[in-house]
Parts: C-alpha cells; sequence; structure tokens
C-alpha cells in the first residue's frame, strides 16, 4: 500500500541491529524507501517510522555496505543486485492497484477542543484505540499497545516520541508538532524534507486531559488521502463509555467498525517512555 511505503526523513540517529544509527543509512541511500507494518498506524501516518524489519534494510542495502569488505568484483555485484532489488521494488509498487479509500472528511466537520490548554495536554499517553481509512479490523488482537509522549517546548510546538514493543525490542520514533492558527491543531515540522507529502494535519478533537483524549490525524499525498483516529488514554484502562464514545466519534467520519480496533495492553518499553 502507498501509504505504508515512505521515504527516509530526518530524524534524530537511532541504533539499528547492525549496530549503525539511522543517519548512517539515510546518508548512504537517501531515497531508501522504508515499509512500516500496518499495525503500527501511527508509524505509517508519520514519515519517520524507525523500523528494523524493514525488507530493504535486512536484504539488498546491508549487503551493500557489508560488500565494502569484499573483494572490487563482489562489491560490484552487491551493487548491481541492490540496483535491481531496489528498481523491481518501485515497479511493484507502481503496478499495484490504488486501493479504495473511506474518504477524508474535511477539516471544518472535525470538531476542536475549545480552549486547548497545551501545558496540560503535553505528557505520556498510552495509545488504547485506533481507527481509520487504513486500519483493518483484522489487526484487531495483534496491535499492542505503544506510548506517545508530547514535550512542549517555548514556541508552544511538541517533540512527539512514540515507543512501541516489537519482537522483543523497544523502537521510538521522533517528530515535531508545530502549532497552527488554531489552538489545538498542528502541522508535522519540516515538511518540506518530504517530497510526497502534500500536509499533515493533527486536530485534538477531545481531552480533558488527566483521562483521555481523541485526537484526528490526517494525511495527503500526491495520490492519496489518509486519516486516522486514535483514543489516548493517561492509563492503560478506559471506561466503557469512553471506549463507545470514541467508537461513535470515528463513525461520524465515515468510518465502520471494520477500521475501528483497540490495543491489547503490554508492559515492556512503554512504561519506562
Amino acid at each position: 500500500m502507498l501509504g505504508e511505503h515512505l521515504r527516509a526523513g530526518p530524524w534524530k540517529a537511532q541504533r539499528w541491529k547492525t549496530g549503525q544509527s539511522v543517519s548512517f543509512y539515510r546518508e548512504r541511500v537517501p531515497s531508501l524507501i522504508l515499509q512500516c507494518p500496518r499495525r503500527y498506524q501511527e508509524a505509517c501516518l508519520v514519515p519517520t517510522c524507525l523500523e528494523t524489519s524493514c525488507p530493504a534494510l535486512q536484504t539488498g542495502p546491508v549487503a551493500a555496505w557489508n560488500s565494502s569488505f569484499l573483494s572490487p568484483e563482489t562489491m560490484l555485484l552487491s551493487l548491481l543486485w541492490l540496483g535491481l532489488t531496489l528498481l523491481g521494488a518501485l515497479q511493484t509498487q507502481a503496478q499495484r492497484p490504488t486501493p479504495d479509500l473511506i474518504p477524508a472528511p474535511p477539516l471544518l466537520r472535525v470538531p476542536l477542543q475549545p480552549d486547548f490548554q497545551h501545558d496540560k495536554f503535553q505528557g505520556k499517553w498510552y495509545v488504547v484505540g485506533l481507527g481509520g481509512n487504513a486500519v483493518s479490523k483484522e489487526e484487531q488482537g495483534q496491535f499492542k499497545m505503544y506510548a506517545t509522549t508530547y514535550e512542549l517546548k517555548e514556541d508552544d510546538s511538541y517533540n512527539v516520541t512514540s515507543t512501541l514493543l516489537k519482537n522483543e525490542d523497544c523502537y521510538h520514533w521522533i517528530r515535531t508538532f508545530v502549532p497552527s492558527f488554531l489552538p489545538g491543531q498542528f502541522n508535522l515540522g519540516n515538511i518540506k524534507s518530504f517530497p510526497d507529502l502534500h500536509s499533515y494535519t493533527v486536530r485534538v478533537a477531545a481531552t480533558n486531559y488527566n483521562q483521555f483524549a481523541i485526537v484526528f490525524f490526517k494525511k495527503v499525498t500526491k495520490n492519496q488521502e489518509y486519516f486516522k483516529t486514535t483514543l489516548y488514554g493517561r492509563t492503560k484502562e478506559l471506561t466503557t463509555e469512553l471506549k463507545e464514545r470514541f467508537v461513535r466519534f470515528a463513525k461520524s467520519l465515515g468510518l465502520t467498525d471494520d477500521h475501528i480496533i483497540f490495543s491489547v495492553p503490554v508492559d515492556q518499553c512503554i512504561d519506562d517512555a
């Protein structure tokens, strides 16, 4: 799916299992395409996914960089194989039919928390529920809970860090949300670094700051509009009433039950975030 193939962008260096930093890889293959697992929709909707299970990293690039320790003939063959592999992946993606997605609602249809308080919203939130036009009910039971922390800066923007557990390892991705002219609405920082991304909007639809928050995300690319809504909780468990309120809100955006899931609580990684 096009929405699950995002180009590498600027981020703080994190460590891969190979021992090299993300910046090490990006500097050598700037157009490297990273593939994020669909169950982590927040990563896939943000063009800074840090994912060590990306097929491109496990095969072509790693093989090519490791070839620096091989003979010149082997290095040339490895680089040729890398080029053919990436070309084949791009051709396959281009030939893949565009999925029929539920249209994203206009932002004016999405509520905005009145008198939004930046300082009260900061801190750690657990992702309890998720709904979106690229989310499938088939992922119910496989979608592990992760944590997202909002760190308020002096200009009222947020440094946003998400932490998740995968294959017994902790993964992090970092981005910046910059305030717009409306309190409670934000745009992705440094968006010019992503040529295929036209806009990325975050809108806090409802929150009481100390218990829950419902947040709307919309990403517009050259070919598609993706949107999702997230149910945040200050704790891992929320009341049935709040979950039902989230489902009603998701359906008001045009989503169906087939596009709404709830996470499985975990302890590793996210408790230390």
